[in-house]
């Protein structure tokens, strides 16, 4: 099984650094968007059966940034207090609906 982080790429995790930095709207909302991709990424493999703990020494070895790893990290352990399903309509659901939670978090948070 491929490494979440081959998978969506860390180049998406560049620019979540910029959330406590006074930047414009269009940031917020692309930060956002990067942690909707994140969130979708890190359930979708915890739909496809990635175990917890490679998911989270992957975060230790792939990501560099201490504040990006506790991000990734903190995303990966919410991902896998939720249920696993072996439909792939409910898969999908599964993931919709986690990334969609990080994303209006996150959008709510600059409002």
């Amino acid at each position: 099984m491929k490494s979440i982080f081959l998978v969506m790429g860390i180049m998406l995790l560049t620019p979540i650094a910029s959330f406590s930095a006074p930047v414009s709207e269009d940031i917020h909302e692309q930060n956002c968007k990067d942690l909707y991709e994140l969130a979708e990424a890190v359930m979708g493999a915890r739909q496809n059966g990635a175990p917890l703990m490679a998911m989270l020494n992957d975060a230790d070895k792939y990501e560099k940034n201490l504040e990006k790893r506790k991000i990734v990290k903190a995303v990966i352990m919410d991902a896998f207090k939720e249920s696993k399903f072996s439909t792939e309509e409910y898969q999908k659901e599964q993931i919709n609906e986690f990334a969609k939670k990080y994303y209006l978090a996150c959008m709510e948070m600059y409002l």
